[in-house]
């Protein structure tokens, strides 16, 4: 063939391919996506070599859900162009589609790799959370305005707000922060008390100069010093400003108390440094609230270990119950502690006694701000041993504790599993409960089959019917409440366990810790660590208020993270709990009816119920001392991906934030400088005064955790 023919034919295959990419195109821009995938094959057949159109191409059949074929188009694609961040990029936006988030991060990676200054990659990596690039990303910009202004660009904020920080990088972020005075000047004094124990004469002088250096002008301050070198030293500083002076700590703290000045007073711990404004933010919140006493929040000083920010939220009684060392700094006001503070002053560890005092009585708020900064040499530290002493002396004292110590009850635990077509993870969950109970013969597991067809599944399901597990069938259409519902009605037990069937039990004694905590009165619906196969959170509690909806705690962190102020790890109250794996009493079940199977058949009736259920003045718990792994909806697949799910969700979710309009909106576990716009605990910024106040007005209702009235739908 002369060349002229061989020109004349590629020139017309190249018309003819651009006329086909321009109608492909037009198919993709109008959403029609099926028909995009043809159009774009068929260009490809005329220009093989063109990656661009084999991405597009991978593109439509990601957008037309043809997960595995669009993955084949981007290795494709690879093969040609292997150093292609844009290929990259793709990759990443379809595994993050299809749920792989691990597989989404390391291709979102190597897009940022091969293009650093691409946005998009880097603003997808923020968005999952990636701890390891987002700190990677600011210590390469550095803390200068423009870096900063970047980041917000990349993560959404608006460019108004105050910049937000990693938050590992906590240090930067207090630097760049200055803490605000209160919004208005309070006008009652206080009394500082200070232990000066064991601190060397330098320390000394850094404490008493911070004291000196308060913006709020009346106020007393109480030097506490026992030997006689320190309480020389002290003598002398005190010399210098009338307002301090230097007392023994003979019968311990509540003597100090009983003498002290004023009615409202601060007890740092021993050593501690304050802010200068931590006397006026104290007497502020405790002038305009009725509440009895607060605490705040800690900066680590250079010498500690680093924990991150302890940044905290309502203090919770359980919390503090539950074994998490408690040193904070305490203001309170005397007049509203009850007659027995003295003797709680008398206590090895004051200001923990006084906590867990005032947190059981609803009387301890919170100031979201870090007011005391730390030295925290070990031995200034509360050890395990003393906390667990004052906790044992607290709730001898305490009707909870009284409770807590009783035996536990010969109740059945009633286990509902709602499955469909998945015999082999049903077998699993039914075998780790009984191999992991104390008494395997006090639980009564119930499989609700909802329609199973599979062979395999329908043979599994009879053998355990013959092996003593209740089977009931039910084909109507899937509805999780509903399907609960029945189980619920069909399952003896007083204690209740709703179980999503795609799990492993993998705590020992789990029916024993269970009922012991459903055996108190004020406890309604306790929920348990969950973790995705690959010892990463998928559930420590669920958190409302995160960017408009509600998200699990701790999720993707690892098993054994702490947490801020060791969240993930502790037994405490939350918002509510999933659904996968939810216990409560029969009786309390029953007299709420339930779960909204009319208005809430799949997505939030888990979190409705425990709304319900903090309306009747119960306690949500979470119990990290449970665990489970989650396989995460195996049996019904990526549901997420389904259009006709998608849609039933966000009507659901409407539903939700009618009827709880202001429960949703906010979390009283979390502090205001954590900013929503990526995962949660991720990002720090400065809160607003409205902000703060909100917040220390919320912790110190009578009740932070008592939600509205439900609004009609």
């Amino acid at each position: 063939m002369r060349w002229r023919d061989i020109a004349r034919r590629f020139s017309r295959e190249g018309h003819e391919a651009a006329i086909v990419i321009r109608e492909a195109n037009l198919a993709r821009d109008g959403g029609r996506f099926a028909e995009a995938v043809e159009l774009y094959a068929q260009a490809l057949t005329l220009t093989p070599d063109r990656v661009g159109i084999r991405i597009q191409l991978g593109n439509m059949l990601k957008d037309a859900g043809r997960y595995q074929e669009a993955e084949a188009e981007y290795r494709s694609a690879l093969s040609q162009r292997p150093a292609d961040a844009e290929i990259y990029l793709q990759l990443g936006h379809l595994q993050k589609t299809r749920g792989f988030r691990a597989d989404a991060i390391a291709n979102y990676r190597r897009a940022v790799d091969l293009a650093p200054h691409a946005p998009h990659a880097s603003r997808e990596l923020m968005l999952l959370g990636d701890r390891e690039f987002l700190d990677r990303r600011f210590r390469t910009a550095g803390v200068t305005p423009e870096a900063l202004r970047q980041l917000q660009l990349d993560l959404g904020v608006a460019s108004g707000e105050p910049p937000v920080f990693p938050a590992s990088e906590a240090d930067a972020w207090r630097r760049a922060w200055a803490i605000p005075p209160p919004p208005t000047a309070p006008v009652e004094p206080a009394t500082v008390i200070v232990s000066l124990h064991r601190l060397p004469e330098e320390r000394i002088a850094l404490v008493v100069e911070r004291l000196a250096a308060q913006s709020m002008a009346p106020f007393r301050a109480i030097l506490v010093a026992d030997d006689t070198p320190t309480r020389d030293f002290a003598l002398r500083l005190a010399e210098t400003d009338p307002r301090f002076e230097v007392a023994t700590a003979t019968g311990g703290l509540g003597p100090l108390i009983a003498s002290a000045h004023h009615d409202l007073l601060l007890l740092p711990p021993t050593g501690s440094l304050l802010h200068q404004h931590a006397v006026a933010w104290f007497v502020w919140a405790l002038q305009r609230t009725q509440t009895a006493a607060f605490v705040c929040d800690e900066a680590p000083l250079a010498d500690r270990r680093r924990r991150g920010p302890a940044l905290g939220g309502v203090i919770d009684h359980e919390a503090l119950l539950s074994g998490r060392p408690f040193d904070q700094a305490v203001g309170l006001d005397r007049r509203r502690c009850g007659a027995d503070l003295a003797a709680l002053g008398a206590e090895a560890a004051p200001r923990l006694a006084l906590a867990l005092e005032l947190a059981a009585r609803r009387s301890l708020g919170h100031i979201p701000l870090p007011l005391i900064e730390r030295f925290a040499e070990p031995e200034d530290e509360l050890t395990p041993e003393r906390h667990s002493e004052v906790v044992r002396r607290h709730l001898a004292r305490s009707p909870v504790g009284r409770t807590v110590e009783r035996a536990m009850s010969a109740a059945c635990i009633g286990i509902v599993i709602p499955t469909r077509d998945n015999g082999r993870d049903v077998q699993i969950l039914v075998d780790s409960l009984r191999n992991h109970a104390v008494d395997p013969s006090r639980l009564r597991i119930l499989v609700v089959d909802n329609g199973t067809t599979d062979e395999a599944s329908q043979r599994i399901l009879q053998n355990l019917a013959a092996d003593g597990i209740a089977v009931v069938c039910n084909d109507a259409p899937f509805n999780w409440s509903m399907l609960s519902n029945l189980g619920a009605r069909h399952c003896e037990g007083d204690i209740l366990v709703f179980a999503n069937d795609d799990m492993a039990m993998l705590t020992a004694g789990w029916d024993e810790k269970l009922a012991l905590l459903l055996e108190r009165p004020e406890v309604g619906v306790v929920g348990a660590k969950l973790l995705y196969p690959n010892n990463t959170i998928q559930h420590a509690g669920v958190l409302f208020g995160w960017r408009g909806r509600p998200i699990h705690d701790g999720l993707y962190e690892d098993r054994y993270a702490e947490g801020p102020g060791g969240r993930w790890q502790s037994r405490r109250r939350v918002s509510a709990v999933t659904g996968a794996f939810l216990a409560m009493r029969r009786v309390d079940f029953d007299e709420l009816g339930g779960f909204d199977d009319r208005r809430l058949a799949i997505s939030y009736s888990d979190l409705d119920l425990c709304l319900r259920v903090r309306r009747r003045g119960l306690a949500v718990l979470y119990a990290p001392e449970i665990e489970l792994t989650h396989f995460e909806s195996k049996s019904r697949g990526l549901t997420h991906l389904d259009p006709a799910h998608a849609a039933v969700e966000h009507a659901e979710l409407a539903v939700m934030v009618r009827r709880w309009p202001r429960e949703l909106d906010l979390d009283v576990t979390v502090n205001p400088a954590w900013h929503p716009a990526i995962l949660p605990f991720r990002l720090l910024r400065a809160p607003s005064l409205a902000a703060i106040a909100a917040h220390i007005y919320r912790t110190a209702s009578a009740d932070p955790w008592l939600p509205g009235s439900p609004q009609p739908d």
